[in-house]
């Protein structure tokens, strides 16, 4: 367990990794990895069924180069306050996995570059999935953003990628029942495919927007019930 604020920082170079891995429950608060060169991977790990609880926000940054990627894996439940990933050059990955519980999170995982690639952004647990906004930002080039649930719910807020110089990456969504805020896939050059399926229910969504000046991906929303 760790319950005090977690530091790594580089002023000139590249900060360290966080690493925690328990056979039990894991409980913190604030994790930030900050290096100028490039910002650390944070990595949390439970062996239990009693989860991971995350009441912090866990960042990773890189004001002139790469952002570290941030990975929690637990069999049981795993509550998330926030995620983000962001570096000048290029936003790391985001990879949450829950073997047999839920993934809940009240506040924003994001991935962001403000001048290259944005990372790709992986949620995906057996029970319900229940976020915030989630997005894939990168100025030449953005993540793909993988939601699923394998037996219950997804309810979402906003889901984007975004590319103002470039590719939009794809979005994929799917859960027994589906519901989102808008989702958007932005590129310059192509835009993404957005793609939701509900296997045993229906789909609730808002805006929906797929756009480029080159290509554009396929929408497909697809469900046994109403579509809405």
């Amino acid at each position: 367990n760790a319950i005090t604020a977690i530091e790594t920082f580089s002023e000139r170079g590249t900060a360290g990794n966080v690493t925690i891995m328990a056979e039990d429950h894991v409980h913190l608060e604030n994790i930030l990895s900050q290096g100028t060169q490039r910002g650390g991977d944070i990595s949390i790990e439970s062996r239990s069924e009693n989860s991971i609880d995350a009441q912090g926000e866990l960042n990773t940054f890189s004001t002139e180069g790469i952002a570290g990627n941030v990975t929690l894996t637990s069999p049981g439940n795993i509550t998330i306050s926030g995620i983000r990933s962001q570096g000048r050059e290029q936003g790391g990955n985001v990879t949450v996995e829950s073997g047999t519980g839920e993934i809940n999170s009240t506040g924003n995982i994001d991935s962001f570059s403000g001048q290259g690639l944005g990372g790709n952004i992986d949620l995906n647990a057996t029970e319900s999935v229940n976020l915030a906004n989630v997005s894939s930002f990168g100025a030449t080039e953005s993540g793909n953003l993988r939601i699923q649930s394998r037996t219950a719910t997804v309810n979402t807020g906003n889901v984007t990628t975004q590319a103002p110089a470039g590719s939009s990456g794809s979005i994929v969504i799917n859960g027994e029942e589906v519901g989102t805020g808008d989702l958007t896939s932005i590129g310059t050059t192509s835009a993404g495919a957005i793609n939701v399926e509900a296997t045993d229910g229906a789909i609730t969504t808002y805006d929906i927007e797929i756009s480029s000046d080159g290509t554009i991906g396929d929408l497909i929303l697809r469900a046994p019930e109403d579509i809405t």
